[in-house]
């Protein structure tokens, strides 16, 4: 029986120009955090609500697009463990008149490490 790896796909955008800007982090958590948007990573994780993973994780990034003047970059990260994990996607930003602040989670899916290439297709990657 083949093993299964597990995979999550989770974008960053990073920007900035003379009113606007804003960047994409991620973070790399158990299968049971739960973590309160409203609250910092720092609050989360001295709550209990967060914990880091700590498997060993493979990181793979694929540029999407990328401008200049204004800066702009938007790119997809491919996170690759033997583990389950989720990724904490937190973005903050501001674009000139409005916050698009965001939280997400994306939870790391089990894949057999042939199938791989398939599962990447549904992301375009």
């Amino acid at each position: 029986m083949e093993d299964l790896i597990y995979v999550a796909v989770a974008e960053t955008h990073s920007y900035s120009g003379s009113l606007v800007s804003g960047s994409t982090r991620h973070y790399l958590i158990t299968v049971d955090s739960e973590p309160i948007f409203f609250m910092s990573v720092k609050e989360n994780k001295e709550r209990g609500y967060v914990k880091e993973f700590q498997g060993e994780v493979e990181e793979h990034v694929v540029v999407i697009s990328r401008s200049e003047r204004p800066y702009s970059r938007r790119q997809k990260h491919i996170y690759i463990a033997k583990e389950p994990f989720k990724v904490w996607v937190r973005h903050r930003g501001y674009t000139g008149d409005r916050c698009d602040d965001y939280d997400k989670i994306v939870t790391a899916q089990a894949v057999k490490a042939s199938e791989l290439h398939s599962f990447l297709k549904q992301f375009n990657l």
